[in-house]
């Protein structure tokens, strides 16, 4: 062979390693997920959302291109459990004076209170027509934003309006007017001061030494009083009747 044609058989094969060089050695483009997964080599112009992708044919290999922009970065989305979080501080924050009355529910139950003072949980639930645990939620958020007060007798807690309407003594009167056994005591002295022990059995059916159980811790609350008459213990209303009837009877 003579020194031209081997020169000329250097120089392609030299052309083809370097264009197999640069084709493995070109920098890849780093796509952003706006583009496509791949542009398509047969047809130019291919495009997507904030994406343009255009082949750029060379001599050898046709080369694709492709430039991407974002306007923004999408930050990621909070967990579950944190939305919950904020969702629970938020809400609490949101209740106060103002406007713990806004809701419906808490806006019947109020009403209730005031209608009905001295209540428990449970004839308010029945009241209202909400189950016990809603009821209970409900009610305590009235009770922090110092709408309500809580008034304990016996083994349940009472309720009433809190705006200096009812005293102490009050609130523990008629939430004793509301328990079945001790409310039915009550109203029978106070519809018959000085009404003796028999007449009590009499007008409630039930025993003697029956009313004297029962009246031994109202005696100690001091909403009876009991005074000795010869052979008989009658029985009187522990409050003023003339400042507490209408207030009682209602």
């Amino acid at each position: 062979m003579n020194v031209p044609a081997l020169l000329f058989v250097i120089f392609l094969v030299s052309a083809q390693i370097g264009e197999a060089g640069a084709a493995i050695f070109q920098p890849m483009i780093p796509r952003t997920p706006c583009c496509p997964m791949t542009c398509s080599m047969d047809t130019p112009g291919q495009s997507g959302s904030g994406c343009s992708c255009n082949n750029m044919p060379t001599s050898a290999m046709p080369q694709s291109t492709c430039s991407c922009s974002h306007q923004r970065m999408m930050a990621p989305a909070p967990s579950i459990s944190e939305r919950v979080r904020q969702y629970i501080i938020r809400g609490y924050r949101r209740i106060s004076r103002k406007n713990v009355l806004d809701h419906e529910s808490r806006k019947i139950l109020y009403s209730m209170i005031v209608t009905h003072p001295g209540l428990e949980l449970r004839s308010l639930a029945e009241l209202c027509g909400l189950n016990e645990h809603t009821l209970k939620y409900h009610l305590d958020q009235i009770v922090d934003a110092g709408l309500v007060s809580v008034c304990q007798a016996g083994n349940n807690n009472h309720y009433f309006e809190n705006h200096g309407t009812y005293s102490i003594e009050e609130q523990q009167l008629m939430s004793r007017f509301h328990h079945r056994g001790p409310g039915k005591l009550l109203t029978a002295v106070q519809d018959n001061p000085g009404v003796s022990r028999g007449e009590l059995a009499s007008i409630l059916g039930i025993s003697g030494p029956v009313v004297s159980r029962s009246m031994q811790q109202l005696i100690k609350e001091g909403l009876i009083r009991q005074e000795t008459d010869g052979k008989f213990r009658r029985y009187y209303p522990g409050w003023d009747p003339d400042t507490l009837s209408c207030t009682l009877n209602s």
